[in-house]
């Protein structure tokens, strides 16, 4: 039966099979069974098409399976989305909707939601998801999509049983066929590699029915609901070979994961692709467990909390290793191998997010707090990792192999320990919840004895060990800190005793001490390895997780310990307690001499820290997050989200304290300043910026949270330079500051026992010690010790107690207990003065061989209040004052206390390590004990160090002698901002308002005073250590003044000599030279140094830059630019573009007429056209080829190729590729010349002529003539192989003479074009560029004419001859063989002028040159005439036809003119009374000469006729010396000449009458029957208002610009003119004059008439009319194409880049998922060409054609070599340029202006306009090369 089925129709039989399942009987359903039997057999592939077609064929039950998935999701009754994604799926995540982290959204839930405004972001997928929208416990129900927002059960109708009946029945059978293949395909693991290739080609194979799968469950929750039943009922499953069915849910399938959870694990550890895995699992729990109260139902029916804490001790387990720590042989802790591949690879990672994720839930948090053994056991499982990493100083070699383990145990303690602490912290929050507090904090003691205990632990720490992490130590400050903040518990009622608190703070304060070891390179043999962990310590991410909570306990212990011993062990574990002596010379066994110094201030600087923090000690969230933001600020300059990124975050989002989340904005914009993005010349664009505001700096800099936050400590100088640039702009401060003091908020009472740390004797002690020692410059004392000593003794002024301020009079004339100082209060201790200190110092000492005083006795020394009587003393009292006695009787006091209260402990506490510097002290035997005199007070010290520092005697006076009455009278606040002096002058005048005695100290040390007396030195070299901080200083001063000076002349040098712009002033052969007495051109070489003019044995060169481009041939008509297309709707068609046109136009004339001739009739380098530009640099041609030899030895790695001839410019750095050789010519040679000269024009058309006829005279090699001449052709060389063969190559025979004569002069047409698009696209003084770049041209017209020079014109052929007289057109008809020329009328004029330019075979003249000009601009005007008759209509040809026969019939009044003018000037002389000077005769026959001008059209005024003859006159007054004043008066008032002004008032001149021209061509081209074309209909429709004289007159000046703009460019190079400036309106009449195309006397009129610039040679009718033959003749043989070729439009848009949308996300959504147009499929990497919208793949081997790349080859076809393309999963541009490539930046950026490179923020991206503007101005200007540095070569990969 199954067999007669499968030959059926799918469709039918799927009907059939559906009807029979839904009767009462199980027939149909038998069948159905039968049939899939035989569809789903083992025996048939899994991935075969027939399968997959049966399956969908029977479960839409004779639907399409098209319709039948709309009706399904018709019936869509789920009121989540669910859509399901894989790997690389782009999905957004609103942190401000989201409750649950890992929330997610696709992309048409977030665009149909409402997220304005709201803090989220764009990511793409790692390895799948799920869009939560419509889960109210995973996100707020106000970030819903519209579609979800309202979506409920009831809404949707049931769906129908006979729609899903067939799926019922089949699902589980397609199941099951897809479980059945998983086991087939595995086997046995032989080898891991084998396994799993096995696994990855079965997954393949059934790539098509998981397919099928994804398609189901996109159908809606109806299909859904049968897939999850199917998937989660076990007796489904085991029903399937009997038939048997049966409910499921989401619930059995959670509780199925949670039971095969250890399974899991066990996958996970075995796993080779663990990412890939875990990324899968997590993609499976955290669907589950976000549901608070799914996760709560399985935590309390299937212990799940008790899975996952047995899970992650069992997989931790399997890679414990026994801990070194301490105590090596007697250690019995073991902790993770940091090593392992489960750390490394963050294996766990999957499990602890499960974790995390649970605990989130305050329902299952509350449950794991009170569940004692789950507490216990999660101890046991963060012990793992207390004291893991362990780092042992290397003493002797470096280490062979440095392990960077580091990385994988700093991340296990921040993930698997941290964050679940944080996590657990969200819940403890109110009063209470304060028993769970409790309960933590004792597992967390319990769990530190333990491991005290297994360590062998008593009080030393070993030495030479670090490790930095102590998760147990952590876990107890940070529940320790809730307690105290939030809760409300007593800090006394959670402490432990005495001895714990003493070895709790042993390891964190080990940690601080080895950090200052670190940066002191103590640690060097380690590695670098070892200072990667110091810096990830500090650093954001982990700071507070790490160093905070270890500053905290720290403070705790400081707090409720012994400060004395609390100070003590602090020296102590910074080895520097040997350096603590007021003697000269010490031994230091522990410390080398060049890291003491170090050592010393990180101690100082520890304390300071320690005393002055308050994160955790009463500071709220925003103050926190002030203070943090205000220290990063400080460092540097941020963008937003560098400055997100380094605000210490906690790492759980959900825990509710990150400091200040919700204030952030409004914070930053309290304390800082946004800086706009900033374009550099130089190229790099800055971000947007935030920088402190002002009253930041003066108030809230904090250095100390600057120095707690540094990573690398140069930021710690980079904070203070940029403190020291505030102070010195607002004169606050001009030197050089010292970190400002700052008060510090006070302590809460639970705290309080912390400042007893500024008031302990020890403490007092070694402040006094430091003065002294800095007193008498004894060596490793630095600027920043006393600024540290200084902050100490002002944080005790600043926090005196109640107990420390009723010192003074308790003691009173009592003895101390020991010999140093009365008792803690510093404001006593000040003014208390030392006489004698017993010292142990070297017997080379210079105090050794001091005499000890004469009055030594056994009596004590003693000090009482306004007092300094010495006593005797003597070597063995053992009460005399001597440094650190009272330490060591501390310590033994504390050691005696542990020892009784733990009996056990005695024996083995008894005996002190040996290591301990305590000890240490009595054993040295080179060293003596002697008496040392002070009689010192830190009073005294102070005020020395005023003297010494101020370098004046006496410096220090108070100001309160001088106002008696008051001691406060000066606020000490006000002197926060300045050096040493000043913090020595504040704590000056505290101390003196704390204590009247004080006062009166300070007033009587004042009196007495005088320098302190060091030691006698031995040698001179001692002597200069005195004042060597004073020499470092000033050597500083000096090195920041050579800096800037140096700085300033680099400015300088870039503004002039390098800047890539130079005023307009730079004229022709200007360029790199000076003008000397001699009149020759001299150019300075940049690489000898030497001046001269360029010769022909030795030329000198510019440093040129030659590309190809086509910059040109993208511009477009409209001005308008066009948008890059964002829908499938829009698109980019490139007909409309100068490139496409000029290529259509010259296939067109290629086609029907002569090849030679079409290639002199166009210009080509439209595209892959040279540009050649130059930084203005010259030298010699020999020293260029040597400076090149010695860049081709020079090993060092360069970004360029010196193979290929490029460089950089010896002097400016400026890229280049070749020399241009300077053309010898001498200053004198620019002479001021005059258009309107003595010869007429038909003399000049005839002496062009016959220059003309000597073309390729010239012998045809030139290279073995002179050195110039041959690098001229070197260069020429350069120039075609800058640009592609088929750019050069448009002739039909490849490689003849007249593609090289097309290629040569269009190089010129090309940079004249590219030189006017850089001006803004006109000659006005509005143009868009004031200034332009330096130019080469005048060289390189230089260049191309020597070799146009070869070539030969056919005379017969020559433009010139049928510009200038009449020639018999021929036959075209008959000469059926040859095409024929092309008609003057279809040729390019501007580039006929650079022909006959460049042509000429001897130097050009300028009177030539305006001839050249004249002749071409008739032809110009014909062209525009023509070109306006085809665009009429046909009602308008005929009418302006008409109008020019009327204005043909006023010639008889031109003939009466002339019959009446020519007597006149004959007796002009006679008229005008001139003097006989003998030039009568000349003056006569030039002004018939100039006859024709007298007729002008339209003018009539006796002023115009005045005008002409002072003209006419000017040579004749120079020479016989009448003014020209007797001349005019003569002239009027003479009455004769009234008699000859009889002219009609409209004078009427058909050559000059644009209406007579107009007719005249109207009539010629219709004999030809050119307008009866179907074409001229298209034409005529661009303009449907009729046309006036003024549009016509104004459409033939624009028609005529861009000619006149280009030729004005090439007079400007050739002859040096400045070029005029004027208004838009004004331009043509300008440029008329300009060029000599207009009389002076018209410059001035308001509308000067296109018409009026012609000069024909002979009659103008005559010449038309052949011009007109030349169309006609020809115009059967290409009667479609007539058109085209006649209308020319000159007129082009200035080239840009296309317009890009606002939002990035417009561009992103279209292109990132668009298939590739070659390979039809999705690019990994898609890029869009910015130039014509183009879509490639970057990097696409599958688009790779003869090994290039896509971008790389569209970058030669679209912009010969240079390509500019948008990288869509990027937002960045890629430039590419010839064989090289950069990174440019982004044109997009945040709200904060920002770049997002690579989309890893997913911030919402806008267009930079002024970027976009950038982009285009550097393509434009073809300098990209120039501005973009970082360069590379892309080998065509790209």
């Amino acid at each position: 039966m199954a067999a007669s089925l499968l030959g059926r129709d799918k469709r039918s039989t799927a009907a059939s099979l559906k009807a029979e399942c839904s009767r009462q009987d199980s027939r149909g359903v038998q069948l159905l069974g039968e049939l899939l039997d035989s569809v789903l057999s083992l025996e048939r592939a899994v991935d075969e098409a027939e399968v997959i077609e049966w399956c969908k064929c029977l479960m839409a039950g004779g639907e399409s399976f098209d319709d039948f998935c709309k009706m399904v999701r018709g019936y869509d009754n789920a009121t989540l989305c669910g859509l399901v994604w894989t790997a690389n799926f782009v999905a957004y995540r609103c942190r401000t909707c989201g409750i649950s982290p890992c929330m997610s959204l696709c992309a048409e839930c977030f665009n149909a939601g409402e997220h304005t405004g709201h803090d989220f972001n764009m990511f793409r997928s790692q390895a799948g998801g799920a869009c939560d929208c419509g889960d109210s416990s995973v996100m707020r129900e106000s970030g819903f999509c519209k579609r979800h927002r309202f979506a409920t059960s009831s809404n949707i109708p049931s769906v129908p049983n006979e729609l899903m009946m067939m799926s019922e029945h089949i699902l589980p059978r397609v199941i099951l066929h897809l479980i059945q293949h998983l086991r087939d395909g595995y086997n046995e693991p032989v080898s891991d590699l084998a396994t799993e290739r096995d696994l990855q080609k079965t997954l393949q194979q059934m790539e098509p029915l998981i397919s099928l799968l994804e398609d189901l469950t996109k159908m809606g929750g109806a299909m859904r609901s049968i897939l999850t039943r199917v998937l989660t009922n076990h007796q489904i499953y085991k029903d399937l070979c009997s038939g048997d069915f049966c409910k499921s849910s989401l619930i059995a399938f959670t509780k199925t994961f949670v039971q095969h959870y250890a399974f899991i694990m066990k996958t996970l550890i075995k796993s080779h692709e663990s990412d890939t895995m875990s990324n899968r699992i997590v993609h499976i729990s955290v669907q589950l467990f976000s549901n608070e109260e799914l996760a709560r139902q399985v935590t309390e029916e299937c212990q799940l909390l008790e899975i996952m804490v047995t899970v992650l001790l069992y997989m931790m387990e399997s890679c414990l290793i026994k801990s070194e720590l301490q105590d090596e042989e007697n250690n019995f802790h073991v902790v993770v191998n940091c090593g392992e591949p489960l750390l490394k690879n963050n294996t766990y990672w999957p499990l602890v997010s499960d974790f995390i994720n649970i605990l989130s839930h305050q329902s299952v948090a509350k449950r794991f707090l009170e569940d004692q053994g789950l507490l216990q056991m999660w101890m046991n499982f963060v012990s793992f990792f207390q004291g893991m990493n362990l780092n042992k100083r290397e003493l002797n070699e470096h280490v062979e192999f440095e392990s960077q383990t580091y990385y994988a145990a700093f991340a296990a303690e921040l993930e698997a320990c941290a964050q679940p602490m944080w996590g657990l912290l969200t819940h403890c929050k109110i009063r209470e919840t304060q028993e769970y507090t409790r309960t933590v904090v004792r597992y967390c003691l319990d769990a530190l004895q333990d491991w005290f205990d297994a360590i062998n632990f008593v009080d030393e720490p070993a030495p030479n060990q670090v490790t930095f992490h102590l998760p147990l130590h952590r876990y107890y400050a940070m529940f320790l800190s809730k307690a105290i903040r939030c809760q409300q518990l007593d800090l006394d009622s959670l402490l432990p005793d005495q001895e714990m608190l003493m070895k709790m703070m042993v390891h964190p304060l080990q940690i601080q001490a080895s950090l200052s070891e670190i940066h002191s390179n103590m640690w060097v043999r380690n590695g670098l390895q070892i200072k990667g962990q110091a810096m990830t310590y500090v650093q954001s991410h982990f700071c507070n997780s790490m160093i905070d909570p270890d500053i905290f306990l720290l403070q705790i212990c400081a707090s409720r310990l012994d400060p004395d011993y609390f100070v003590s062990s602090v020296f102590e574990r910074f080895k520097v307690v040997d350096l603590l002596t007021m003697a000269s010379q010490h031994q230091n066994s522990a410390l080398d001499t060049e890291h003491e110094r170090s050592m010393l201030e990180g101690a100082l600087t520890f304390l300071v820290i320690l005393l002055s923090l308050r994160i955790h000690l009463g500071m709220t969230d925003d103050e926190i997050l002030r203070a943090e933001m205000v220290a990063q600020l400080c460092m540097s300059d941020r963008t937003h989200s560098t400055l997100l990124d380094l605000i210490p975050e906690n790492p759980n989002p959900k825990s509710g304290i990150i400091p200040g989340s919700y204030y952030f904005e409004t914070m930053l914009s309290a304390v800082a300043d946004f800086k706009a993005p900033v374009f550099e010349p130089g190229g790099s664009m800055q971000q947007g910026m935030y920088t402190p505001k002002a009253d930041v700096w003066n108030q809230e800099f904090d250095p100390i949270m600057v120095i707690l936050r540094t990573v690398y400590r140069r930021d710690v100088q980079s904070a203070m330079d940029r403190y020291m640039g505030f102070l010195k702009q607002t004169g606050k401060f001009s030197g050089t500051p010292w970190p400002p003091y700052r008060e510090r908020a006070p302590l809460s009472p639970s705290y309080k026992g912390l400042l007893r740390i500024l008031h302990c004797k020890t403490l007092h002690i070694v402040l006094f010690t430091l003065l002294y020692k800095i007193s008498m410059d004894h060596q490793n004392m630095s600027e920043h010790v006393l600024c540290m000593v200084l902050y100490l003794i002002e944080l005790g002024l600043d926090n005196l107690t109640e107990e420390t301020a009723e010192e003074e009079e308790m003691f009173g004339e009592e003895r101390c207990s020991d010999s140093w100082f009365h008792g803690t209060n510093i404001a006593t201790n000040l003014h208390h003065v030392i006489n004698y200190v017993r010292v142990r110092l070297p017997e080379t000492a210079p105090e050794v061989t001091r005499e000890p005083p004469a009055s030594t006795s056994s009596d004590t020394s003693s000090f009482v209040q306004g007092s300094r009587r010495a006593t005797a003393l003597n070597r063995e009292n053992p009460n005399t004052a001597q440094v650190f006695s009272l330490v060591a009787e501390r310590r033994r006091k504390f050691q005696e206390i542990i020892n009784r209260n733990s009996g056990s402990a005695i024996q083995t506490a008894a005996v002190r390590p040996k290591t301990s510097k305590w000890t240490a002290l009595n054993s040295t035997p080179q060293l003596t004990t002697t008496i040392l005199e002070v009689r010192e007070s830190m009073l005294s010290l102070l005020i020395k160090l005023h003297h010494k520092l101020s370098g004046k005697q006496n410096s220090y006076y108070p100001f309160w002698l001088e106002d008696s009455e008051s001691t406060t009278s000066l606020d000490p606040m006000q002197q926060i901002h300045g050096d040493g002096i000043t913090a020595i002058e504040r704590i000056l005048i505290k101390t003196a308002a704390r204590s009247r005695q004080n006062k009166c100290s300070i007033e009587e040390i004042c009196r007495k005073v005088s320098p302190p007396v060091p030691p006698k030195k031995s040698n001179s070299a001692d002597k200069k250590a005195l004042d060597k901080e004073e020499r470092r200083q000033k050597a500083r001063e000096r090195q920041q003044k050579l800096l800037a000076e140096f700085a300033s002349r680099q400015k300088s040098f870039m503004e002039t000599a390098m800047d890539l712009e130079s005023p307009d002033s730079d004229v022709a052969m200007d360029v790199g030279s000076s003008e000397q007495p001699d009149s020759e051109t001299v150019y300075d070489c940049v690489i000898c140094g030497q001046s001269g003019p360029s010769t022909e044995e030795r030329p000198t060169g510019l440093v040129v830059l030659l590309q190809a481009s086509s910059v040109l041939g993208h511009r477009r008509r409209s001005t308008e630019p066009k948008k890059l297309p964002t829908s499938d709707e829009e698109q980019i068609y490139p007909e409309d573009t100068c490139g496409t046109a000029h290529d259509v136009r010259i296939t067109d004339l290629q086609q029907y007429f002569k090849d030679s001739s079409c290639l002199q009739s166009v210009s080509i380098g439209w595209e892959g056209g040279v540009y050649v530009q130059t930084c203005g640099h010259t030298l010699h041609i020999d020293c260029h080829k040597s400076y090149m030899e010695s860049l081709r030895n020079d090993q060092v790695l360069q970004s360029f190729s010196v193979d290929k001839g490029e460089f950089t410019c010896p002097l400016c750095r400026q890229f280049a590729n070749s020399v241009l050789p300077c053309h010898p010519e001498k200053i004198e040679e620019r002479s001021i010349w005059s258009p309107y000269n003595s010869k007429n024009l038909l003399t000049l058309i005839k002496e062009v002529e016959e220059q003309q006829e000597q073309l390729g005279m010239f012998p045809v090699s030139i290279s073995s003539i002179t050195n110039l001449s041959k690098e001229m052709e070197s260069v020429m060389k350069d120039i075609r192989s800058a640009t592609q063969k088929k750019y050069i190559d448009y002739g039909k025979t490849p490689g003849s003479p007249d593609n090289d004569f097309l290629f040569m002069y269009s190089v010129a047409r090309l940079n004249l074009e590219l030189e006017l698009v850089h001006r803004g696209g006109n000659l006005c003084l509005g143009g868009a560029s004031a200034t332009t770049k330096r130019s080469c041209l005048n060289q390189l017209l230089h260049v191309l004419a020597m070799h146009m020079r070869l070539f030969r014109i056919d005379s017969a052929y020559n433009p010139w001859t049928r510009l200038t007289r009449l020639t018999q057109v021929m036959d075209y008809g008959i000469c059926d063989d040859e095409k024929p020329e092309v008609p003057l009328l279809y040729r390019d004029v501007s580039s006929l002028l650079l022909i006959l330019v460049l042509t000429m075979p001897q130097e050009l003249h300028k009177e030539h040159f305006t001839c050249i000009v004249k002749v071409l601009y008739n032809l110009l005007y014909t062209q525009a005439v023509a070109t306006l008759s085809v665009r009429f209509s046909e009602e308008e040809r005929a009418a302006w036809k008409n109008s020019g026969k009327l204005k043909i019939s006023s010639m008889n009044c031109i003939l009466l003119f002339y019959s009446n003018l020519e007597p006149w000037i004959n007796n002009l002389a006679t008229i005008l009374e001139l003097p006989d000077s003998g030039e009568n005769n000349n003056f006569t026959n030039d002004l018939q000469e100039r006859k024709p001008i007298l007729t002008q059209p339209g003018i009539h005024e006796t002023s115009w006729l005045l005008h002409v003859l002072e003209n006419s006159l000017s040579s004749y007054l120079i020479v016989s010396k009448t003014t020209k004043t007797d001349c005019t008066t003569n002239f009027y008032n003479n009455s004769k000449f009234k008699l000859y002004y009889i002219a009609p008032d409209i004078v009427c001149n058909s050559d000059k009458s644009w209406e007579v021209l107009l007719s005249h061509i109207i009539c010629e081209l219709s004999k030809g029957k050119l307008y009866c074309t179907s074409n001229t209909d298209q034409v005529s429709m661009l303009g449907t208002n009729a046309w006036s004289p003024q549009s016509i007159e104004y459409s033939i000046q624009q028609f005529c610009l861009p000619f006149l703009r280009t030729t004005s460019l090439l007079q400007h190079h050739l002859f040096g003119d400045d070029l005029p400036s004027c208004q838009r309106t004004e331009e043509f009449g300008m440029l008329a004059s300009y060029l000599g195309l207009l009389l002076p006397c018209l410059q001035s009129s308001d509308e000067v008439s296109s018409a009026t610039c012609l000069d024909w040679p002979i009659a103008a009718l005559d010449l038309i009319s052949q011009w007109c033959l030349e169309v006609t003749t020809s115009a059967e043989s290409h009667s479609e194409h007539v058109m085209n070729l006649l209308v020319q439009d000159p007129q082009w848009s200035l080239p840009c880049l296309l317009q890009l949308p606002e939002n990035y996300n417009t561009i992103f959504q279209y292109y990132h998922r668009k298939a590739c147009v070659h390979c039809s499929k999705v690019p990994k990497d898609p890029a869009l060409c910015l130039v014509c919208g183009t879509f490639v793949c970057l990097k696409g081997q599958c688009c790779k054609q003869q090994s290039y790349c896509e971008c790389v080859l569209h970058s030669q076809n679209c912009g010969a070599g240079t390509g500019i393309f948008l990288l869509i999963n990027a937002s960045v541009i890629i430039i590419i340029r010839g064989h090289r490539f950069c990174l440019w930046g982004s044109v997009y950026l945040d709200s904060h202006g920002e770049e997002d490179r690579d989309l890893r923020r997913g911030k919402p991206l806008y267009l930079c306009s002024e970027r976009y503007k950038v982009l285009e101005q550097q393509w434009v200007t073809h300098t990209f090369d120039h501005i973009n540095k970082r360069w590379g070569p892309h080998y065509n990969g790209l």
